[in-house]
């Protein structure tokens, strides 16, 4: 059977309906190229924000209502499945939060970190202080270590344990334990497990924790175990921070490092941190190996900011113009009397 073929004149006419259309075509074509660097860039914010999720996974959830968007639908709509397999991986409950014990959910991603060789999240340290706080409600500290980021701690008169970490300012690089249980008046002891120093950030998280009015504040480092590797700082931290909280002295503890992730890991499952396991414990003799007096200025108390000082002109004491409420520009000539000497 022999197909029909199309005259020339109905060739021209096809041909002018296919000219009629292109621009309708090119337009639809035009605006599917704006959307995709919109897609593309919406999909590389949230690769970029699921590496940042072990940290802080509240960023996901800033970044998915200020874009007014339904995450389900995000998750399910991209065409990368390995995308859409790790957002909703890294999101699925592994401890639920009860709002007295744990105040966040831990997720896998807090799962795998621990059963691996990752330096503990905000969250799992948090969670840890969470369930110490419940545990021992007399205790102050075990806040959350995001504070550390402004400062924000609330300052203690009585004991405390808090877990920190030294250098916030830079995403965190190492986690220790700061706690004035056992020490003398304006007095605090470190509990490190790497290090023996005390940068100018870390000085000022301490100083942030405790409340005096003394001139000076002194810093102890004590004689603890240390970690075997570059990574379970965290778990030493919070090894230590349970130790004191229990009425031990984590000086004297000598724990088993293969032991502590599948501890900490039971610890949080059951909602109950109990001590470490230990190979032995003994007395130390020197249970403090390093002291450092830091110094206090203004009336906020706090060390050297590095930042501009006003000098009372009767008590010679510097003086952060922010904290005295002195708001006129700073210089040789200003005068000023500080609150301790300004006659009632």
């Amino acid at each position: 059977m022999e197909q029909d073929v199309p005259s020339e004149a109905e060739l021209l006419v096809n041909m002018e309906q296919e000219q009629d259309l292109e621009p309708e075509l090119r337009e639809n074509m035009e605006q599917e190229q704006d959307l995709e660097p919109e897609q593309d860039s919406r999909l590389l914010q949230l690769s970029d924000l699921l590496k940042e999720i072990a940290n802080d996974r509240t960023i996901l959830a800033e970044f998915i209502e200020k874009n007014d968007i339904s995450f389900e639908n995000v998750a399910t709509s991209t065409p990368n499945s390995d995308l859409r397999r790790d957002i909703r991986y890294s999101l699925e409950v592994w401890v639920a939060a009860d709002k007295e014990k744990l105040f966040h959910n831990l997720n896998i991603t807090e799962k795998n970190i621990l059963q691996s060789k990752l330096w503990l999240n905000d969250i799992i340290i948090d969670s840890s202080m969470n369930l110490l706080q419940y545990q021992f409600p007399d205790l102050g500290g075990m806040q959350s270590c995001q504070l550390a980021h402004q400062l924000d701690f609330q300052r203690h008169e009585k004991l405390f344990i808090q877990v920190i970490n030294r250098s916030p300012s830079d995403g965190g690089s190492h986690w220790l334990t700061v706690s004035n249980i056992n020490c003398l008046q304006n007095t605090v002891k470190v509990y490190d497990s790497a290090y023996c120093d005390l940068p100018h950030e870390e000085e000022m998280l301490i100083a942030s924790l405790v409340k005096t009015e003394a001139k000076s504040l002194k810093v102890q480092f004590a004689n603890v175990a240390m970690q075997t590797n570059g990574y379970d700082c965290g778990i030493y931290a919070i090894a230590n921070a349970t130790a004191l909280a229990h009425g031990i002295d984590a000086a004297t503890q000598v724990y088993i490092p293969k032991l502590m992730r599948k501890h900490l890991f039971d610890c949080l499952e059951k909602n109950l941190l109990t001590p470490f396991p230990v190979a032995q414990s003994k007395k130390r003799r020197n249970a403090v190996k390093k002291c450092i007096d830091v110094a206090l200025f203004c009336i906020c108390h706090m060390p050297d900011t590095r930042s501009t000082y006003v000098f009372c002109d009767i008590c010679g004491n510097e003086f952060h113009p922010l904290c005295v409420r002195l708001t006129s520009k700073i210089n040789e000539s200003t005068q000023f009397v500080c609150p301790n000497c300004t006659p009632y």
